[in-house]
């Protein structure tokens, strides 16, 4: 599948179809090859050379072997946005893909990163709150490539950076929290756990714009038990409180919370131009109102979650085939929401 055609809908892992709070787990494993500089101090040679041995790796594995290869040189700048709007690269990947390349399989749940601030960088998504199964994805793929890491008994794997020595581990998980935020007890929520080791941000950025959120161990020098058990606690934690505070917006709130969901659905519907910004807002406004009974069927949840990736910039200009100026692309955006919504109320 090229990519053109993967623009056309978002990965299976993108999104819980039960529920809009948790939408997905990923779960990173940063290795590098012994004997190997780190890519920062590699030298050009070094580089091809880890690139050529862990693409042997993968064209030689007969679970691997389906990945399709991009060289990091051979990507457009258009494309490099691409995947890093899927989530699949960095944005030092995109910055600087001179000797780096990613593998991604056919359902773009596992993406291996050669060459960015490390040799090897597995990522692995699940769907919903599945933080073991992202692990345990990941985990095989580091055992399946049959490459000799560098790791030292006292300190574990060594990594460039200090915080992912140890494990080299980076489990987290994505919530959908509105009410947690329009009853201005998100930050309360983020001060209160910070402390115990963990870092939240906003997937799209800075701010609380569009109300969905990453949280991440700040830390990998533990057992692998010791970061994904607390992370299945705070998960749940997060669910509940976000559940309460829609509880009492309901109860107390009810005007100013229908008036968010079916001004939302306004707003798509007749906008001309729509920013990424507004799109992933009025969005969430949503999701949140078919979760809590108040706008569509529960099986619609999935169709407006797609949405909320395929509206982005590189996915128009992927679907449209050309460049896009910001104009032209809140056109397009909103010439595809309002399809989108005209075809639901059709009952496509």
């Amino acid at each position: 599948m090229n990519l053109g055609q993967r623009a056309k809908r978002a990965p299976k892992w993108w999104g819980d179809t039960t529920s809009d709070i948790p939408l997905f787990a990923r779960a990173k494993l940063v290795r590098n090859l012994k004997g190997y500089n780190f890519p920062l101090k590699a030298s050009d040679d070094e580089l091809e050379e880890v690139c050529e041995i862990i693409t042997y790796a993968i064209e030689h594995s007969k679970k691997l072997k389906e990945f399709t290869t991009f060289r990091g040189e051979e990507l457009s700048p258009e494309d490099r946005n691409f995947l890093w709007e899927r989530f699949l690269i960095s944005k030092t990947f995109i910055d600087s893909p001179k000797g780096k390349l990613v593998a991604i399989s056919p359902d773009e749940d596992v993406s291996v990163v050669v060459n960015d601030r490390d040799h090897l960088v597995i990522q692995s998504f699940a769907n919903g709150l599945n933080i073991r199964e992202a692990y345990h994805k990941a985990n095989e793929i580091a055992k399946i490539l049959g490459l000799e890491y560098t790791y030292l008994e006292e300190w574990g794997h060594l990594t460039s950076s200090p915080l992912e020595v140890g494990t080299g581990l980076r489990v987290a998980i994505t919530l959908h929290l509105p009410a947690l935020v329009l009853l201005r007890q998100y930050n309360f929520t983020v001060e209160t756990l910070t402390p115990q080791g963990f870092i939240f941000h906003n997937l799209w950025g800075t701010g609380t714009t569009g109300y969905i959120f990453v949280v991440t161990n700040a830390l990998t020098w533990a057992f692998r038990e010791e970061i994904i058990t607390p992370f299945e606690y705070l998960a749940n934690a997060l669910i509940k409180q976000e559940n309460k505070a829609r509880e009492v917006m309901n109860t107390h709130l009810a005007d100013i919370l229908e008036d968010k969901v079916t001004r939302s659905w306004g707003l798509l519907k007749y906008a001309r131009l729509l920013s990424e910004e507004e799109t992933w807002t009025y969005i969430s406004g949503i999701r949140m109102g078919i979760s809590m009974g108040l706008i569509f069927s529960a099986k619609e949840l999935p169709r407006f979650t797609n949405l909320l990736l395929i509206t982005r910039h590189s996915h128009l200009e992927k679907r449209t085939g050309r460049k896009l100026q910001q104009h032209i692309a809140e056109k397009e955006r909103a010439e595809l929401v309002r399809s989108f919504i005209n075809g639901m109320e059709a009952g496509s």
